[in-house]
């Protein structure tokens, strides 16, 4: 949808086609770059060129300046002064990196959660797990159901910070989503889960950051494959 325009209350479509409705400009230009870019219809190290985009979009460069700016904080682009904003590479060192500090994260908000679970919040996880996609699913589905189960252990550490900063490690995720695709497709991830959530019900702290540990284990592979693919090929 690269040529279509974007006006603030009307609908965009997501990555499957489908419409979905924005409440701002700056929402709807930030939904539709971070698309192109998650697409490859703005590939790493590309040109934004600001006034184009904005032409393409139907809105003025305010709002898009906006949508750059938390794109940026995203990690999608990079912007320099008196310069276009680019799209930012692909950095697997920076994966790693994030991927460390997303087990460490985890670990200790499954560790918080096994704390302080209630009956509510046992009934969210059990929720989660039982309502992951079935086996006609989209990778995005299956992607997004995976971040919000992730996300619903996080919210039972009732620590909003902590969720907070893992929201933004998830979000700088997304870049990497070919890298990590594999890992969260594997049917035994659902299993993996249920351990966790099984842990945490029982108040179990230790057992909870052990199944956390081992369920994270196979992203690391992942993350350690693609840097050994690239080095070789350096």
């Amino acid at each position: 949808m690269s040529s279509s325009s974007l006006s603030s209350g009307m609908a965009s479509a997501d990555r499957k086609g489908r419409p979905v409705a924005y409440q701002t400009k700056t929402d709807a230009a930030y939904a539709e770059l971070r698309r192109r870019i998650l697409d490859g219809d703005l590939p790493p190290l590309s040109s934004i060129n600001q006034e184009e985009i904005a032409r393409s979009l139907g809105v003025s460069t305010t709002p898009l300046r906006e949508a750059l700016r938390r794109l940026e904080s995203e990690g999608f682009i990079i912007s320099a002064a008196h310069r276009d904003a680019t799209v930012a590479p692909l950095d697997l060192d920076q994966l790693s990196d994030l991927y460390d500090i997303k087990v460490e994260l985890e670990c200790y908000a499954v560790r918080l959660a096994a704390q302080r679970v209630v009956d509510t919040d046992a009934a969210a996880m059990l929720r989660a797990i039982a309502g992951q996609p079935g086996s006609g699913a989209s990778d995005d589905e299956i992607w997004a159901a995976n971040r919000e189960t992730h996300s619903t252990f996080c919210g039972v550490s009732h620590n909003p910070l902590l969720s907070e900063f893992l929201k933004a490690v998830w979000d700088r995720f997304e870049r990497y989503r070919s890298i990590l695709a594999p890992v969260v497709l594997d049917p035994e991830v659902d299993r993996e889960h249920a351990l966790i959530v099984a842990a945490i019900i029982d108040h179990d702290a230790d057992r909870a950051v052990k199944e956390m540990r081992q369920h994270s284990s196979h992203g690391r592979a992942a993350v350690e494959a693609a840097l050994e693919t690239a080095r070789a090929a350096s």
